[in-house]
């Protein structure tokens, strides 16, 4: 007898075959697949609820059995990734820059790993993962690192003078890679289904509540350095409020919007904006309500151009 799983995985894994899909990461094509069930239950539910799928259920049963196998079918494929990244695509050291001393490298690997599990497994953390994930897993922090280091204009400036990252360009792109992991920690204190902590006139996080929850996940995080915590967590934060926060931080907050809808793989009309320069142009337009630094949107902007991305 086929269970309700096993029917909801086949549906959903017909849905996932539609080729406009086709050259999303994993998140990106379960938030299309959420997106659907949404716009589309109602119409949906009087064949998902025949004898052929979950008779006796109601639409809101329906939708949560979908929604269980959407997200189980995706972690096949999401957590070896997050494994990937963790274990054989981060290089950690340059912790020792950040005050770590001698540090347990295969003990970061863990506790990193466990604790993204842990976000995978909430939707409020998962959902804004996909960005970040995307966006490392397309290499956006090494394609515009490079770059920054040949201009060696404002970014680099920041980076290296302001918040005195005097590293290796590999060892920049690691920790701005970790810190969008981060990101996403700043949701683990909110309660389900309430968006706490965020100001209602913007889509950036209060600072009171991001200085509380750093000093939670220096207990929980205790083998990653402090100043990687706050790189990732004050990447939430508005740099128009908050005109100290690390230039890491700032650039993780960039690429990991960046990474929310990023398609490397689509293919531009000619005569038509790239992908790349058109969304560092929209996001200059709306930099304020998005908090994000104007001055390296710009850069980041005439890098893109530049190089026809």
């Amino acid at each position: 007898m086929v269970t309700e799983n096993e029917k909801a995985k086949q549906f959903i894994n017909k849905l996932l075959l539609n080729p406009t899909l086709n050259d999303l990461s994993a998140l990106q094509k379960e938030e299309q697949i959420i997106q659907f069930l949404h716009i589309n239950g109602n119409t949906l539910f009087p064949t998902l609820s025949s004898p052929a799928f979950f008779p006796g259920r109601n639409l809101l049963e329906v939708n949560n059995i979908l929604l269980t196998s959407l997200f189980q079918i995706t972690d096949t494929q999401l957590i070896p990734e997050l494994r990937t990244i963790i274990y054989e695509k981060l290089n950690y050291s340059f912790f020792s820059f950040m005050g770590a001393g001698d540090f347990n490298e295969e003990g970061i690997r863990f506790q990193l790993f466990t604790f993204l599990q842990k976000m995978v497994k909430r939707p409020v953390t998962r959902r804004n993962l996909t960005g970040p994930h995307r966006a490392i897993t397309s290499g956006l922090p090494a394609k515009y690192l490079a770059p920054v280091f040949d201009r060696r204009k404002y970014v680099l400036f920041e980076l290296t003078k302001v918040q005195r990252l005097r590293m290796a360009q590999s060892d920049l792109k690691d920790l701005i890679s970790l810190s969008m992991l981060l990101k996403p920690a700043v949701h683990l204190m909110e309660a389900p289904g309430k968006v706490s902590g965020r100001d209602s006139s913007s889509s950036m996080i209060q600072t009171h509540y991001i200085q509380k929850l750093i000093e939670g996940l220096k207990e929980e995080l205790n083998l990653v350095p402090e100043p990687v915590i706050c790189s990732g967590i004050n990447s939430n934060l508005s740099f128009l409020d908050n005109r100290n926060i690390e230039a890491s931080a700032r650039i993780a907050s960039l690429f990991s919007s960046m990474g929310i809808s990023y398609r490397p793989a689509m293919k531009v009309d000619r005569g038509a904006v790239s992908p790349d320069s058109s969304w560092f142009s929209i996001a200059k337009k709306n930099f304020r309500f998005n908090g994000f630094d104007k001055d390296m949107l710009s850069e980041l902007y005439n890098i893109s151009v530049e190089n026809g991305w």
